[in-house]
């Protein structure tokens, strides 16, 4: 299986090299604007934010593109006729996005933290900032900020994406097996995605409240909750694909 992950890393290698150069290259902006000239920071910062916000998005979309050709494309289909379960092909797509998918998510992390780190060193009004936003947060919600609880705040979010990635995969398996031969295939497998995302949030949301402002253990459970979801989505991906792959 894990010749197969790295097929997959392999395969979607040059985006993500793209990805990091930006990124690279904005950071060296920003530390010019920081220590040259303080009037580019703000600008440096926010579009450091948008790129890490933008790069997460097509890190997901990539995976669902990818994964939707290889059930489309005649050269792509051909690693299912490989000597492979299903569950080891489906499996090795959730495990390589979901490493690139956490790898960039914790890197954009620690930039920003890092980032954020060294403003509140060179500029006292940050750090007062950021103690008013904990201070605010400890008061309307009883949430005590620290460097664990932003970390698992993140780690919640990333899972949770894998976690709709793997849904995605679920859905586009259903519309090219089951409802192959079907009329707006497309559009029932959508909608039956749409409705499993819904239902299960209203689900976390009456067992453990609104998450990323609940306190450290609330947001562990979720992780768990997302992992297992995950799970259960590449269980039925897998058994789809095994049972029928009509192209």
């Amino acid at each position: 299986m894990w010749k197969l992950v790295k097929y997959e890393l392999r395969k979607q290698m040059q985006s993500k090299a793209i990805i990091f150069g930006i990124v690279a290259l904005l950071e060296l902006v920003w530390f010019f604007g920081l220590f040259v000239k303080n009037s580019m920071l703000p600008g440096t910062s926010g579009l450091l934010f948008l790129v890490a916000n933008i790069s997460m998005i097509y890190l997901y979309f990539e995976s669902i593109v990818t994964f939707s050709n290889d059930l489309k494309t005649k050269n792509s289909y051909m690693l299912f006729m490989t000597p492979n379960s299903s569950y080891k092909i489906v499996g090795a797509k959730i495990v390589a996005s979901g490493i690139q998918i956490i790898l960039y998510g914790l890197c954009f992390f620690g930039i920003g933290a890092l980032d954020i780190g060294i403003m509140a060193i060179r500029f006292s009004g940050v750090s007062e900032v950021i103690e008013m936003i904990k201070k605010f947060l400890n008061q309307s919600v009883q949430i005590d900020v620290d460097i664990t609880y932003v970390f698992l705040s993140v780690l919640s979010i990333i899972i949770m994406g894998i976690f709709i990635l793997s849904l995605a995969y679920v859905s586009i398996t259903l519309s090219a097996t089951f409802l192959a031969n079907k009329p707006y295939k497309g559009f029932v497998s959508f909608v039956i995605f749409v409705l499993i995302v819904f239902v299960q949030e209203k689900i976390v949301s009456a067992v453990l409240g609104n998450v990323l402002l609940s306190d450290q253990t609330t947001i562990i459970l979720s992780l768990v909750w997302y992992a297992v979801m995950s799970v259960l989505a590449y269980v039925v991906t897998a058994w789809m694909l095994d049972k029928r792959v009509s192209l």
